[in-house]
């Protein structure tokens, strides 16, 4: 009897243990992949940022460099550039005057600062003034001060004192019942202080409203910040 011829068992191109290696390489090369994409990001969002990882083969490296460095020159003017909020223009000058220049009085204006505190003592009808100052230079002031409330505005009078270095001036005043249910009824102070002997526009740095209203064993008291 003849025997059919058989045919040959084709052997697969790559036996099954390649095929495992290459599939785990590639799933490895992904992996690295994503985890550098990860840390790229994760350090972008960090402010030291993490250390540079080792650039895959065949990936084509980021040119991290040019965006430090532009990074760095944002961060500059950003610390340079000045608060929109804290302009102040000259009105002698003209010019826009920044930062802690803007709340420092020049010296044309005789006096450096001044702090006012107003108290009030409901059972003797009397309401106390008190203004710290520093004047480097001797200079007569004038200071008079108002209130605004539901019951209406007071003055409150106008006094020119001559104020010299480190200092504080207290004025006293006695009022009337009717007067009195107004300070009771105030919700601000209105101080201002204007050297006589420097320009006008000096006013502008001590004049202050007190809208802060604190209470007391003898009465409130009212506190603020220049304006």
């Amino acid at each position: 009897m003849r025997r059919r011829p058989t045919a040959p068992r084709l052997q697969p191109a790559h036996p099954p243990s390649h095929r495992l290696a290459w599939w785990a390489a590639f799933l490895t090369t992904i992996a690295l992949i994503l985890l550098l994409n990860a840390a790229r990001a994760d350090a972008a969002a960090l402010p030291g940022g993490l250390p540079s990882l080792p650039v895959l083969a065949g990936l084509e490296p980021e040119e991290e460099g040019e965006e430090e460095a532009g990074f760095g020159e944002e961060a500059e003017e950003l610390e340079d550039a000045p608060g929109e909020a804290e302009c102040v223009e000259d009105e002698e000058e003209g010019e826009c005057v920044e930062g802690a220049e803007a709340a420092r009085p020049p010296r044309e204006c005789l006096l450096a600062a001044a702090s006012a505190t107003v108290s009030v003592y409901p059972h003797s009808r009397r309401v106390v003034l008190v203004l710290h100052y520093t004047a480097p230079v001797p200079t007569r002031a004038q200071i008079s001060y108002r209130l605004r409330g539901a019951r209406g505005g007071l003055a409150m009078g106008t006094e020119r004192r001559r104020l010299a270095g480190n200092g504080a001036l207290r004025d006293v005043k006695t009022l009337s019942a009717a007067k009195m249910a107004r300070v009771l009824a105030a919700r601000s102070f209105e101080v201002e202080v204007r050297p006589l002997e420097a320009p006008a526009y000096c006013g502008g740095y001590f004049s202050q409203r007190l809208t802060v209203r604190r209470a007391t064993a003898h009465g409130p008291v009212w506190t603020g910040q220049a304006t």
